[in-house]
């Protein structure tokens, strides 16, 4: 099958530009005809990713702004469009591909079928369904979080930009291009569930997967140390929930024997002072962004992964530390909840108590028999529903039914 697929920018390592790329070498590596377009083709930052049968196209303008948006798509779907007069089927991911691709499918006089692979509608626009949980905590009146009002404030300021002019039209201009794209798929039944809500449309459900790691020698639980938190620091990270999660777990549990990892860069001066004012900075060590060697390494030997974002649309992390083996203490809700079954293969937490994270961390981390049973259901389930060949072997389906799809509405 003759495949284009459309992303914004391959510019810098992250979890929809590893998907996109391990989506793309491995329908390559299985016959398909790949091409990749975005603009911006830094491909050396992913120097384990086979792209070598994997046909690039880098598109030109790389502003991204609302008012520039129309022009830039019709220049991009210009180009997409000479360079996929022979495809089956067109698949973008994340905003702005799906503008592109509409513009595509508008000025080909034989549109292929066209898939959107959702990670999330953009929060910009849509945080109401997008971030719900986030906006039930603001509304609630708890303020268990530390550096609530940050939280607060920021949906307060959403709720002002949705009334102004620019977010409306940005809505409408959204839904209208997705018009001409034919099938949504989600990478997860919360962003499914927030996507159809948001665009009107029916929409699949094709969980994501990542590359399985060779096989290795493992350490018991008891052997392991530290938990992992493989997040980073922007708001919607909850950096807030994890600070507060270390603090009950030193002040309240008095465990000042659980050493804490956190990576990602660009902390705000304010989470350092929070270490320092709390006396937590002997029990964490903060990290850059970690090579996959380094991230492989410390996911080994930790004896537990924190993974507590806000809404997130689904998150890579908490299925590679199943596959090494590592339970994780993730979100109650959107996509980890799906992922993580609790009370198998970790636990799942409100990510708004952090004295409630605390508790289940302090709880399994002692508990190595807990820790090797949640440990060997998680590398299972991770491997059976997880991997990079179940994604593409459910992703294979979508194409194929992508296909009869749009071969119907031709015939009909």
């Amino acid at each position: 099958m003759r495949i284009g697929v459309v992303h914004p920018a391959f510019l810098h390592r992250g979890g929809a530009e590893n998907l996109t790329l391990w989506l793309a070498s491995g329908l390559a590596q299985r016959g398909h005809a790949v091409t990749l377009f975005a603009a911006g083709l830094a491909l050396d930052q992913w120097p384990e990713i086979d792209l070598a049968a994997v046909r690039t196209v880098e598109l030109p303008d790389r502003r991204d702004d609302f008012w520039h948006e129309p022009s830039r798509g019709r220049q991009h779907g210009r180009i997409i469009a000479e360079h996929s007069a022979d495809a089956d089927v067109l698949v973008c991911g994340i905003h702005p591909a799906h503008l592109w691709l509409s513009q595509a499918l508008a000025v080909m006089r034989h549109p292929p079928a066209s898939i959107l692979y959702c990670q999330e509608p953009r929060r910009k626009y849509y945080y109401m369904w997008t971030d719900r949980p986030t906006v039930a905590y603001a509304d609630s009146g708890r303020r268990t979080l530390p550096f609530h009002d940050w939280l607060a404030n920021g949906i307060r300021y959403r709720r002002r930009a949705s009334r102004l002019s620019k977010i409306p039209l940005a809505r409408w201009y959204d839904r209208r291009k997705l018009e001409r794209v034919e099938r949504i798929v989600g990478n997860s039944r919360f962003t499914a569930d927030n996507a159809s809500h948001v665009w009107r449309r029916q929409v699949e459900v094709c969980y994501p997967g990542v590359p399985v790691p060779a096989a290795a020698t493992l350490p018991n639980p008891a052997d392991r140390t530290g938990v992992a938190v493989l997040t980073g620091w922007e708001v919607a990270k909850n950096p807030m929930g994890v600070l507060g999660t270390i603090n009950e777990v030193v002040h309240h549990f008095g465990r000042r024997d659980i050493p804490f990892t956190l990576t990602g860069g660009n902390i705000r001066p304010e989470y350092e002072a929070y270490l320092r004012d709390h006396h937590l900075s002997d029990v964490v060590s903060l990290r850059d962004y970690l090579s996959e060697e380094e991230k492989t390494a410390l996911l080994r030997q930790a004896r537990l992964c924190l993974f507590i974002p806000f809404a997130e649309p689904f998150g890579l992390v908490p299925v590679e530390a199943m596959l090494h083996h590592t339970p994780v203490i993730a979100a109650d809700h959107g996509g980890p909840s799906e992922v993580v079954v609790d009370g198998k293969t970790g636990r799942l937490v409100d990510v708004f108590a952090p004295r409630e994270v605390a508790r289940a961390l302090v709880e399994l981390y002692d508990d190595a028999n807990l820790l090797a049973e949640y440990g060997s259901a998680g590398e299972r389930r991770a491997r059976e529903e997880f991997s990079l060949d179940a994604l593409l072997d459910r992703f294979e389906l979508q194409l194929r039914a992508a296909r009869e799809q749009h071969s119907g509405a031709r015939t009909g």
